[in-house]
């Protein structure tokens, strides 16, 4: 039987809210234990951000900056911790403590990334991974309630079945006078693209 306008219209309607009463449940994973205990483990140094001073009218503190955001289209919460001005990434205190703390068995850790990008203040991208059951909310939660009433039960089981994916990232970038960081060019790598140019022909 073919679908009415009005019935393709409240199709439409269901399926949009589905997505937004799941971003709201998926922020809800900001609360888990394990993402609260990652973030404790940071020093509280580290956590210190600068705070800008009327009276000097510029920025004061320590240079560094650090957040945390839950993915409103993944099960994933990032912890991001951004150091600047270090002298050298081998030998700076700061970026070694928080290395020698999640660069362990209990998390994954993937290949690091060089930000070359900004000649003057390079850096680097450390980044560990690991997987904890999903974040459990009461089945009170206004959005469960509306998901179970329109039977979105499928989105829901999907979201709980899905492991929540904690990520660190710890990006440091040495400061612009370094005398022992630089940029060089590692190797040259010419490219030659092929570009098809493709038209539907109906005989």
């Amino acid at each position: 039987m073919a679908k009415t306008f009005a019935q393709r219209v409240k199709d439409d309607r269901t399926s949009n809210a589905t997505v937004r009463h799941m971003q709201l449940i998926r922020s809800e994973n900001i609360l888990h234990p394990e993402v609260k205990r990652t973030f404790d483990a940071i020093p509280a140094e580290y956590r210190r951000e600068r705070t800008w001073d009327s009276k000097k009218q510029d920025y004061v503190g320590p240079n560094q900056y650090v957040y945390i955001d839950a993915s409103q289209y993944a099960s994933t919460v990032t912890i991001s911790l951004s150091l600047y001005g270090l002298s050298n990434l081998k030998t700076d205190k700061r970026l070694a403590r928080l290395l020698d703390h999640f660069i362990t068995s209990e998390w994954t850790a993937k290949p690091t990334i060089d930000n070359t990008y900004s000649p003057k203040t390079p850096g680097r991208t450390y980044e560990v991974f690991k997987e904890v059951p999903t974040h459990r909310i009461s089945e009170s939660h206004a959005s469960i309630k509306w998901l179970r009433k329109n039977d979105r039960v499928w989105d829901l089981d999907h979201h709980l079945k899905t492991p929540l994916v904690i990520r660190v990232l710890i990006n440091a970038y040495v400061k612009e006078d370094s005398e022992t960081c630089r940029v060089e060019i590692a190797e040259v790598r010419e490219e030659v693209v092929r570009t098809e140019i493709k038209r539907l022909v109906c005989a």
